[in-house]
C-alpha cells in the first residue's frame, strides 16, 4: 500500500516541535517530506507572494511550504501564532496561503487550542484507528520528551566549562543564526540558548510576570534570562523589527535585565551584524579584565 507523504516545513516551531511530529506520522505510517533548509530561494519566494510589511518569519514559512506542494499529499501548517494569536500579519499569510494551496492539502494546527484534539482531527485523516493514533501521540510525545531531556543536560553541561557564555533568545527564528554561531566559536565563546532550559524550570523564574502580551510560551525563554543570567557575560536578542510582539518583548528584557550587555540582531538585515558582535565581545573582554 502507498505510504502517504506528509510535508513539514523546516522551519518556526519544526526546531521546537520537529521530533514530535516526525515520530507522530512516521507511527500513523506515513513518510514524511522536509523541505530543504533556508536558503536565498526560499526566502525570494516568500518575499515575492506577501505583501512588504509581512515579517520575514512569514515569508521564509511561506517560501517552505511553496518548496513542499508538489511533492505531498499533505502539509503541517500551524494555524495561528503560537507567541501571539491575533497577529494580523499571520493571519494575512495564512490566508495568502489558501490561494496556492488547496484545503484538502493543509493539515491545520492551531497552538493555541486543545493540542490533544488538535492532533486527534489531524490522525483522523490519516487513520480511523482509534489504538493507532493513541500509540503513534503516546510514543511522539515520549521521543520529543527524551530529546527536550538530553537537549537540556547538554546545554547545562556547557555551563561547566571556562569559555565566556551568551544567551541567545528567539534563536529558532532567525536566518542569519549560523553566521552568528560560528563567530561566538572563532572567539571562543559558549552560546546558550533560550529554548533548552525545561519549560518547569523556565516558568518558575517568570511566576512575577504578569503582562497581556506575555504568554506561556513567552515566558519559558524570558525564564532562561533569569536562570542564566549570573552565568553569562551578554544576551544577543535574535528579533524580527517587522514583529510588534519581538520589539515589545525585547524593550521588556532590556529594561528588566539592566546589569547585562544586551544586543539586538535584526532578522531582516545582516547589515552591521559582525560589527554588533565585535562590540560584543569587546565588551565582554572588557568585563573579564576588570
Amino acid at each position: 500500500m502507498k505510504k502517504i507523504k506528509i510535508g513539514i516545513p523546516r522551519t518556526n516551531m519544526y526546531y521546537k516541535y520537529g521530533v514530535f511530529w516526525k515520530h507522530f506520522f512516521l507511527c500513523l505510517n506515513c513518510k514524511i517530506i522536509l523541505s530543504p533548509e533556508t536558503n536565498n530561494e526560499i526566502l525570494t519566494i516568500g518575499s515575492n507572494n506577501l505583501l512588504n510589511n509581512n515579517c520575514i518569519n512569514n515569508k521564509k514559512y511561506f517560501g517552505h511550504i511553496k518548496k513542499l506542494i508538489n511533492s505531498c499529499d499533505y502539509i503541517l501548517i500551524y494555524k495561528e501564532c503560537l507567541n501571539f494569536p491575533s497577529c494580523i500579519y499571520y493571519k494575512q499569510f495564512i490566508e495568502n496561503l489558501k490561494i496556492h494551496l488547496s484545503s484538502s492539502q493543509i493539515l491545520f494546527f492551531n497552538p493555541n487550542k486543545n493540542k490533544i484534539k488538535e492532533i486527534t482531527k489531524i490522525a483522523l485523516k490519516l487513520t480511523k484507528n482509534p489504538i493507532r493514533i493513541i500509540y503513534a501521540y503516546l510514543y511522539a510525545y515520549d521521543k520529543q520528551k527524551n530529546y527536550n531531556i538530553n537537549k537540556e543536560n547538554n546545554q547545562k553541561n556547557k555551563l561547566n566549562n571556562n569559555e565566556n557564555k551568551v544567551l541567545i533568545v528567539n534563536s529558532e527564528n532567525n536566518i542569519y543564526k549560523e553566521e552568528i554561531l560560528n563567530y561566538l566559536e572563532n572567539n571562543k565563546i559558549t552560546p546558550i540558548f533560550s529554548n533548552n532550559l525545561s519549560k518547569k524550570e523556565s516558568l518558575f523564574f517568570t511566576k512575577h510576570i504578569n503582562d497581556l502580551y506575555i504568554n506561556k510560551e513567552i515566558k519559558e525563554y524570558l525564564g532562561s534570562i533569569y536562570y542564566y543570567q549570573y552565568s553569562i557575560k551578554a544576551i544577543i536578542y535574535l528579533n524580527n523589527t517587522n514583529c510588534i510582539l519581538d520589539n515589545y518583548i525585547y524593550t521588556f528584557i532590556k529594561n528588566e535585565i539592566k546589569n547585562i550587555s544586551t544586543i539586538n540582531i535584526d532578522n531582516n538585515n545582516l547589515i552591521n551584524i559582525e560589527t554588533k558582535l565585535e562590540l560584543l565581545i569587546e565588551t565582554i573582554n572588557n568585563i573579564q579584565n576588570k
